[in-house]
């Protein structure tokens, strides 16, 4: 913190004239800092300072002793920037104005160090000194003013510090100021303006420091207000102050109040009955007052309650009413005690009472009033017991069957039964509990170590059991070869799950041309792709895993069309045709190199088909089309 404008004049004070010999030498010690370019009413703070010592050199006595000590002035961010300029003697007025006309403000603001070394070239420890401090900051190199001034007062022979806050706002700086003056016996005085800093200089400069002058009385009234609210609320506060280093009141009621404070630096603290919260503010009484000194509460916080047991099975429904707000967004939770997430929620608008799904394992809980889901309060500690938790399964199943497993549990909404990989999270088939006791789980394809889990509400695995899964047999018996479009009997021995199938397609692809369900019988035939190559059949496990996969040649098919090699537009025609004759086998006619026609027939055994040409002429193209997805074969032909 800076101190932008500083002048301490240690003067001779006297009521009556004194003898020069009687006079204490003094030191004026001028602030050089950089923040003297300050501004007040368009002119800069140093040359209001300088204007303001001149004016004042000329009413001092002719025989005061009298120097100068000037701080910051020299170098930038300096603390021992200080330096006398001018010697304690008399007739030095004229030296000292030459001198303070000169400064360039460039430092910091030593401010309380330049008093002890004014105060040492007045050698303050043998003779009376008396100091007249102007300022409008904060002392930036020494942590504690009050202590400086109380060594100084200590040290001294009579030594005295006024002080004028000249455009002071800072609470804390006219604090330092107020503690300088009362522990070295001064005054303290605030200025404003020119004007103001002259008038309390004058003053200042005139008055005998002995005795002080009767403080005067400055109105003061105290009031506590909630939030952003500017009204006092009506509800109890009990008020404290102290200040100028005693307690002025103590739990004094009411909400305002007023008192009657000198000068100073003041703490006051209000305690709010209702909500049971304290709060404190610095602030500074000065000037002639009347002071308005307002603490702000926080915002109170609506009162809620919770009615509910003191103890409840984990994992159960529970129960639960309330007195709150229910504002929108309130809502009830149930979590750990001392941990603020929370396990388990309902919202207020969702009756009175209302029920809360509890954590499924025991221990020490708290369910929570929480205000506009943000704001715990009311609290209401419950205490969770073991819940009933089994599972019953047979040791060793087969890889794909179906197997069952009786269950005690909360069976609340997503609870499910789960089979897994041991050790994990991640499953290859649920039920949920919902469905019946027992319930039906199908075993992984792959054989190996498992376990069989109860899953709360489908988000905590709350029990796990192993179970071992053994091989399983799978078996497909076909022709090694078959020609293209043709029929494929396939006899097979697998699980049988929902989905399971017998499919064939490209080898070592996951794609197939045809499946068909294995519920439709132990032997399923199967249409070969039209296009020759390597294929296999495989046994799809529930229609997500091929368990086993087997190869087959596919040769090319027959495929052959016979028609005339022109047509009269808009004419009925007969194809005769050669091919696998599959379900949505069909002869089209339709444009060159396309896929789409203008007219088609279903072979479905009939050979020849009847085909109707195009109205418009051109050349055109014939197409055997395989299971109406593929085109096997095409041949052109003219329409007249």
């Amino acid at each position: 913190m800076r101190l932008p404008f500083l002048i301490t004049c240690m003067l001779a004070v006297g009521a009556t004239p004194l003898l020069a010999q009687e006079r204490p030498s003094a030191i004026l010690v001028l602030d050089g800092s950089g923040s003297m370019w300050g501004q007040i009413d368009g002119t800069a703070k140093i040359t209001i300072a300088q204007d303001v010592v001149q004016q004042l050199l000329t009413t001092l006595p002719g025989e005061q002793a009298l120097g100068l000590t000037v701080y910051g002035h020299r170098r930038k961010g300096d603390c021992s920037d200080i330096e006398t300029l001018v010697t304690p003697g008399a007739g030095t007025r004229d030296q000292i104005a030459g001198a303070v006309r000169g400064i360039k403000p460039k430092g910091k603001t030593p401010m309380a160090d330049a008093v002890v070394a004014a105060a040492q070239a007045l050698r303050h420890t043998e003779e009376a000194a008396t100091v007249i401090l102007v300022s409008d900051g904060i002392e930036t190199c020494v942590p504690d003013v009050c202590a400086v001034a109380r060594m100084l007062e200590e040290t001294g022979v009579n030594f005295t510090a006024h002080v004028v806050g000249f455009d002071v706002k800072d609470p804390e700086a006219l604090a330092q100021m107020q503690c300088l003056a009362d522990e070295t016996g001064g005054t303290f005085r605030s200025a404003a303006n020119a004007s103001e800093l002259a008038a309390a200089l004058t003053t200042v400069a005139a008055a005998p420091p002995e005795p002080e002058p009767e403080p005067v009385p400055i109105p003061t009234t105290f009031r506590a207000v909630e939030g952003d609210a500017s009204t006092a609320f009506d509800d109890p506060v009990l008020w404290s102050l102290n200040g100028n280093g005693s307690a002025v009141f103590d739990a004094v009621q009411g909400n305002p109040v007023t008192q009657d404070l000198t000068e100073g630096s003041y703490t006051a603290t209000a305690y709010r009955l209702i909500t049971e919260t304290e709060v404190s503010r610095q602030f500074v009484a000065v000037g002639a007052g009347p002071i308005e000194v307002v603490l702000t509460f926080p915002q109170a916080l609506p009162k809620a309650r919770i009615i509910a047991p003191d103890s409840a099975i984990a994992g159960s429904t529970l129960s639960v009413g309330w007195d709150g707000p229910n504002e929108a967004g309130d809502n009830i939770q149930i979590g750990l005690v001392g941990d603020t997430s929370y396990l388990s929620y309902t919202y207020t608008k969702d009756g009175n009472p209302l029920t809360l799904i509890l954590p499924p394992h025991p221990g020490s809980y708290e369910l929570r009033y929480v205000l506009n889901d943000r704001e715990t309060i009311a609290t209401y500690p419950i205490a969770l017991t073991e819940p009933e938790l089994a599972l019953s399964h047979p040791d060793t199943v087969e890889a794909g069957s179906s197997f069952q497993v009786t269950w005690a549990g909360p069976n609340q909404g997503g609870d499910n039964i789960q089979i897994g990989p041991r050790g994990s999270d991640s499953y290859t088939g649920y039920q949920y509990t919902n469905k019946g006791n027992p319930v039906t789980l199908i075993a992984p394809a792959e054989p190996g170590d498992y376990e069989i889990r109860y899953s709360f509400r489908d988000r905590k695995n709350i029990l796990r059991l192993p179970i071992t899964v053994t091989a399983m047999t799978v078996t497909l018996e076909f022709p090694a070869t078959v020609e293209g479009g043709q029929v494929i009997p396939v006899t097979w021995i697998g699980p049988n799950q929902g989905g399971d199938n017998i499919q064939i397609g490209p080898a070592g692809s996951d794609t197939y041309t045809h499946y068909v369900y294995t519920r439709e019988g132990s032997t399923v035939n199967l249409v070969a792709p039209i296009q020759p190559g390597n294929y296999e059949v495989r046994y799809s496990f529930r229609d997500r895993e091929n368990i086993l996969r087997m190869p087959l040649t596919v040769t090319a098919p027959e495929i052959s069309l016979i028609a005339p090699e022109s047509v009269a537009a808009g004419s009925q025609f007969q194809v005769g045709w050669k091919g696998p004759d599959q379900g949505g086998d069909n002869i089209q006619i339709g444009p060159v190199d396309s896929d789409s026609y203008t007219n088609y027939a279903y072979t479905r055994g009939k050979n020849p088909v009847t085909l109707t040409a195009p109205d418009t002429p051109g050349t055109y193209e014939l197409r055997y089309k395989f299971r109406d997805r593929e085109t096997a074969m095409r041949q052109t032909i003219e329409v007249k």
